[in-house]
């Protein structure tokens, strides 16, 4: 599901990275105006985040680049909260919920990062915690070798050894979305033209289902009754019932029909 995404997400990165001066991004923000700074820094820090690919602890170094090029705190910090709506999640999320609802998650998100930022930014101010040294180490070029190193050549090697477990199960592909889906626990199936179809997701199988009108799953009917003062439809296992002269159980959409029938019950029971 995540090929695509992260493959456009890291050629995207890497060519900002290398093509793109860090300069150049605190240009798209204000400085030097007071409290509108901060405003209008929290409110781009989450847009440049959207297509600047970068997610989880990889928007720290960009974040460190913004802070040191002269962007507010608050934006700094709503960047880094924006990782949420990077533009391969957004892929995601469209797929998963459609894009009517992403793009109401995509604006609640960006309200709340934004938000989120200025309210760090206030409460570091207001008990004097803003660092006012705009140099950072990430900046500097000089890294050390150390128990960092060792700990992501671990990581990578328990990566590899996940990645061999998890492709040891017979898998196989979901028709929509091309998600590889593990056979044994797959979240939805569908029989359909002598096969099986297994889907990573409950929307996928709807929207395979859609595809496949004839073979899915009908509704049935719940109204099996028919009211004998109004002649409605009704569902015998909510509606209001009562015996009748000949010791059958009626059933009524309402108080109305069923008053009706007790109180003249030989003029509707025949219905």
């Amino acid at each position: 599901m995540l090929r695509k995404e992260l493959l456009a997400g890291f050629l995207v990165a890497g060519f900002i990275t290398v093509h793109v001066p860090t300069s150049w991004w605190s240009h798209l923000f204000f400085s030097g105006h007071g409290w509108m700074t901060v405003v209008e820094n929290a409110v781009v820090a989450p847009l440049l985040a959207v297509v600047s690919f970068v997610c989880s602890v990889g928007n720290i170094p960009l974040a460190a680049a913004l802070w040191f090029h002269g962007v507010a705190f608050g934006g700094v910090i709503s960047f880094i909260f924006a990782d949420l709506i990077t533009l391969p999640l957004l892929l995601i999320y469209r797929r998963f919920y459609g894009r009517s609802s992403t793009t109401r998650l995509f604006f609640l998100l960006w309200l709340v990062m934004s938000g989120g930022g200025l309210l760090v930014d206030l409460l570091f101010s207001a008990v004097h915690l803003l660092a006012h040294n705009r140099h950072t180490a990430a900046m500097s070029g000089q890294f050390s070798l150390g128990i960092t190193l060792y700990l992501n050549v671990v990581a990578t090697l328990l990566l590899i050894v996940l990645w061999l477990a998890s492709h040891r199960g017979e898998n196989t592909r979901d028709p929509i979305c091309g998600m590889t889906v593990d056979v044994s626990a797959p979240v939805a199936t569908r029989h359909y033209d002598s096969h099986q179809y297994y889907f990573c997701s409950q929307r996928c199988a709807e929207k395979f289902d859609a595809q496949n009108l004839e073979d899915a799953p009908k509704e049935t009917s719940a109204f099996d009754r028919i009211d004998p003062v109004c002649l409605m439809t009704v569902d015998s296992r909510t509606a209001l019932s009562a015996t009748g002269p000949d010791a059958r159980t009626y059933y009524f959409c309402g108080e109305g029909c069923r008053t009706a029938f007790l109180t003249s019950p030989a003029s509707h029971h025949n219905h």
